[in-house]
């Protein structure tokens, strides 16, 4: 008789304990840790190659065909709302892909890369990302290549138009003395050396050329927050190669504006989700993305504003 009891007292525990543990996976899925851990898995497997992954996909979008288009944004800081109803509004024109100039982070946190890849990863259109200021703070250059791999990349489109992706966000420090007479450093921010020499190879005698860099270059009204490093040299590249580049597009400025230099025409989109620039001439304080077209050998781009 205690035999018995003692069996169906030891089922009963058994039961409870199962129950406990059904409950505590239930709690587990809904909260999303199932969804994190699919992720985790899907994060690990495209390690450092998510934009080798886009590019091979925007490949098999395009095909063969001679025209094409692309959305160029940036500066978002973040998965909001804002930046929910920019990709929303730019996936409306079913564009080929989207190019990113970067500040998709606001301090560059291995869990701030995972919620903007998670974000875009849901639409169909894929995403180019070059880096900001913002996504290489901390240990972001390491998060950078974890996830999207090379700072600095090129890949060609049908042959004819090359995209050069420049990360113009290093630091220099240079000595200067102040009005005390102490020596201290001011950083300036550009483009190392070896990155200038890249850019100089890679422009082709018979493509045309997309650079895309986040921080503008010293042209017009976007001097008050140009870099610095390598600018002249690079100045002098735009003059040098100006037939062969179509546009340079930028970010870090958080509005919109458009400056030449020669025959290059520089833009700027930084009008993602961030909060916006203070009104200062050429540059449109307003939510926005850029809308390119190329069509054979024409290229034309329109800002589109964001509701």
């Amino acid at each position: 008789m205690h035999m018995g009891k003692r069996k169906e007292t030891k089922t009963g525990r058994v039961i409870l304990i199962a129950a406990f543990l059904y409950s505590l996976l239930s709690v587990w899925e809904c909260s999303g840790a199932a969804a994190d851990r699919k992720m985790e898995t899907r994060f690990n497997a495209a390690q450092g190659k998510l934009n080798k992954n886009t590019i091979e996909k925007i490949h098999r979008r395009i095909g063969g065909r001679e025209s094409f288009t692309f959305i160029v944004l940036g500066d978002n800081r973040g998965a909001g709302r804002q930046f929910k109803t920019v990709l929303e509004q730019a996936g409306a024109h079913k564009p080929d892909f989207i190019i990113h100039t970067g500040d998709f982070t606001d301090c560059g946190k291995n869990e701030e890369y995972r919620h903007i890849i998670e974000l875009c990863s849901r639409g169909e259109i894929p995403v180019v990302f070059c880096p900001g200021n913002h996504d290489l703070r901390g240990n972001g250059a390491q998060n950078f290549k974890q996830f999207f791999g090379r700072l600095n990349f090129v890949f060609d489109i049908n042959g004819r138009y090359r995209f050069i992706c420049i990360n113009n966000n290093n630091k220099k420090g240079n000595p200067v003395i102040t009005k005390k007479r102490r020596w201290r450093y001011e950083n300036d921010r550009g483009i190392e050396d070896k990155s200038m020499g890249m850019i100089e190879e890679a422009l082709h005698a018979e493509k045309k050329h997309f650079i895309i860099m986040h921080i503008p270059p010293p042209v017009g009204q976007f001097r008050f927050k140009a870099f610095t490093w390598n600018a002249a040299s690079f100045l002098g590249l735009l003059r040098q190669k100006a037939p062969l580049i179509s546009r340079v597009f930028c970010g870090h400025i958080h509005g919109y504006g458009e400056a030449r230099y020669g025959d290059v025409r520089c833009v700027v989109t930084g009008g993602a989700g961030a909060p916006l620039q203070i009104g200062r001439d050429g540059i449109v304080n307003r939510f926005h993305y850029v809308l390119v077209t190329v069509q054979q050998d024409r290229v034309s781009h329109k800002l589109c504003f964001v509701d």
